[in-house]
């Protein structure tokens, strides 16, 4: 069957119907890669720098592809490539030059990383005319081919180690430690919902491409706002990072409302915000220093507290894991509203506090339950509720 390329605008140089050698090249080992050895020494600075090295090794590999005789245009996602070549370009000497990039990677990493890459010849035509036909997408072809070239670049690459290295391949393994905490850390693991779905209805590669770009920045945009959270990951969908304990609610709470403001605001993302939107999180609670115990031991307790999320509370929700290790439902209107009461509990008092006797009962216990007790505190106490309820008085 004849495979195609569907676009809304064509890449320069290339009318519509023109052939084109299309690639796509896949990092393999990235989690191993990232999260390996951890211990109680590892620092979440350690864990973000081999993230960012992931970042690197991606622009690399294509900032060498550009220059490949032939090279019409390309995206990038971190560990992942897709770009597209003349239709005069030799594609024995495309695969050659992969090669020997593939083994000067898997040599310069000590086997820790590698890439995969798989190449088809297809026809670049307008959006609107895949939708009537029964051509296959180019890009479900090439993610069939991909797997079947795994194992045989697998084989040929283990008895490669004598490749020379390239330092600009080469990641920097170096103890970094991270800045001083003066409390214990709350540790968030997030993971957007229906992603898929979402991206399966986006056939022309430009548009994927644009969309995917605005949700990398959208991301970026929230971590980097907010100075409480320290990242630990960031790739694709995946989360992870630390905040102060005493302060997650509003830290979630405030990532949240900030996405998804920019997402309506987003023409290429303002879809999936309508139709698709929702984030699982998973949070860990817990009272030792992060100093303490090993970094795995809470990427892990999250990590479970996300899959709970996603499977048991049907996907876009929380569950927190208290110090109890008991697992916590929450939704996210609980959530935001409850941050929204211990922030206000801090302020002077105004009549614009006004809660009513039914929000005070609806969080009363899920403020007992997430409370976070010792030194940093902030437990909403029966009496902070009862002043909540003068105040909502005193208001009418």
């Amino acid at each position: 069957m004849k495979t195609v390329l569907p676009f809304e605008a064509l890449p320069k140089g290339l009318p519509f119907g023109g052939k084109i050698t299309y690639c796509v090249v896949d990092i393999s080992g990235i989690q191993s890669y990232i999260f390996h050895a951890m211990d109680r020494h590892t620092t979440p600075a350690e864990i973000r720098s081999r993230s960012e090295f992931i970042s690197r090794l991606t622009g690399e590999i294509h900032r060498r592809l550009t220059g490949f005789p032939g090279y019409l245009f390309g995206s990038v996602s971190s560990g992942k490539l897709l770009c597209g070549f003349h239709p005069s370009t030799k594609e024995h000497a495309l695969r050659e030059f992969l090669d020997r990039l593939q083994r000067t990677v898997f040599a310069s990493t000590q086997g820790r990383l590698t890439f995969y890459y798989a190449l088809c010849q297809t026809k670049c035509i307008p959006e609107h005319r895949f939708r009537n036909t029964d051509m296959q997408h180019a890009g479900a072809v090439l993610g069939q081919l991909l797997e079947e070239e795994k194992y045989h670049c697998l084989n040929l690459l283990s008895a490669d180690m004598e490749q020379e290295a390239d330092p600009l391949l080469t990641p920097v393994d170096s103890s970094i430690t991270s800045p001083a905490r003066e409390e214990n850390q709350g540790v968030v693991k997030l993971d957007l919902d229906n992603l898929g779905a979402f991206f399966r209805d986006i056939t022309a590669y430009d548009r994927r491409h644009r969309v995917s770009m605005a949700l990398e920045a959208a991301i970026d945009t929230c971590l980097k706002a907010d100075a409480r959270i320290e990242t630990v990951f960031a790739g694709g969908d995946d989360i992870f990072f630390l905040c102060p304990l005493s302060e997650y609610l509003s830290v979630i709470s405030c990532f949240y409302r900030r996405f998804r403001k920019l997402l309506k605001e987003s023409p290429e993302l303002r879809g999936y915000e309508q139709n698709f939107f929702g984030i699982s999180a998973g949070i860990c609670v817990l009272r030792n220093q992060l100093d303490q115990i090993p970094l795995l031991s809470y990427w892990e307790s999250a990590e479970n507290a996300l899959r709970v999320a996603k499977t048991k509370g049907g996907k876009n929700c929380l569950y927190v894991q208290l110090p109890s290790k008991e697992l916590l439902y929450i939704s996210w209107e609980n959530l935001c509203l409850l941050s929204d009461i211990y922030t206000r509990l801090r302020e002077p008092l105004h009549a614009q506090h006004r809660f009513t006797g039914a929000d005070i009962a609806h969080v009363g216990v899920l403020a007992e339950q997430l409370s976070i007790c010792g030194r940093y505190g902030n437990k909403l106490t029966k009496k902070e509720l009862s002043r909540l309820y003068e105040i909502k008085k005193q208001s009418v």
